[in-house]
Formats: structure tokens, sequence, C-alpha cells
């Protein structure tokens, strides 16, 4: 994720926080930077692990409702992978592309690259222009699955 994104979110988040009457605390500016450069999908409980390790003082309630409180106010998206709910920030043109076992839960993201020739072509074809795009394939892993061809 380009800086200049996580820049934008950063300054998006605080603003809302600020607009709904929220102390700019240690602790809220720790979850606002942590939870706006997240790379992936992470449940509060990782998030919570991530803020700590800047605020050692900090509450699992604190990041717990900030992160709902995002997700309320439609900064923050909330998805079910095979493992549990995750949150990510909404940022557009955001991809993600998971493959998830059916059997054990693991999840693995997928580069996006691999499938942009798809996106760009069921755009155009659709004259649909797409801000976001979340895919779950559900399948076997290699240790669940039998062989692979």
């Amino acid at each position: 994720m380009k800086e200049i994104s996580i820049q934008r979110n950063i300054k998006q988040l605080r603003g809302f926080l600020s607009s709904q009457g929220h102390k700019a605390t240690k602790q809220r500016h720790a979850i606002v930077e942590a939870f706006a450069r997240l790379e992936d999908q992470k449940s509060i409980e990782e998030i919570f692990k991530i803020v700590r390790k800047k605020v050692s003082t900090i509450g699992f309630v604190t990041v717990y409702r900030t992160i709902k409180l995002f997700e309320q106010n439609g900064l923050a998206r909330k998805s079910y992978l095979g493992d549990g709910l995750r949150y990510e920030p909404l940022i557009p043109e955001h991809k993600n592309i998971y493959l998830i076992c059916s059997k054990c839960k693991h999840s693995d993201k997928i580069d996006p690259v691999y499938v942009e020739d798809f996106f760009r072509t069921v755009s155009y074809k659709n004259k649909f222009q797409s801000h976001s795009i979340d895919i779950k394939i559900h399948g076997l892993c290699s240790f669940c699955g039998t062989s692979f061809h």
C-alpha cells in the first residue's frame, strides 16, 4: 500500500474520531496508525497485538470499540474468513482475494496481480467501475486435499 494512501486513511480515521467527540489520545492514535497500515484483513485480537507493541497500556476493549465504531460508520469492512471475523480499513481500489480451506479453515491472501486482466475485462464488458473487490475461493489446501496435478 502506498504511503500517500496510508496517510490519507490516517487523516480520515482521525478526522472521524474527532468529529464524533473522541479525544485524540495516544491510544487512539496508535489504533488509527496500526489499522490504516494493515496490508490484509486481521482479527481484532491481531490488531490489538499490533497496537500493544506501540502502547503497552492499551486495553483490548479500547481497540475493539474503536474498530467496531469504524465498521459501524463505513470506515472498516468486516469479513468472515474460515477462521473467524477479520477487519480492514475500507480503502477505494482495495482488492482482496483469499483461498480458504473448507477443512482446516486456513486462509491465504492471493496477489491480485494474477487476476488483473480478469477484473479489467469484466469491468469493461459490463460497463462497471468497481471500487473494491472481495473474492473468497473455498476448497482444500495442500495439507487437507488429496493430491494436486
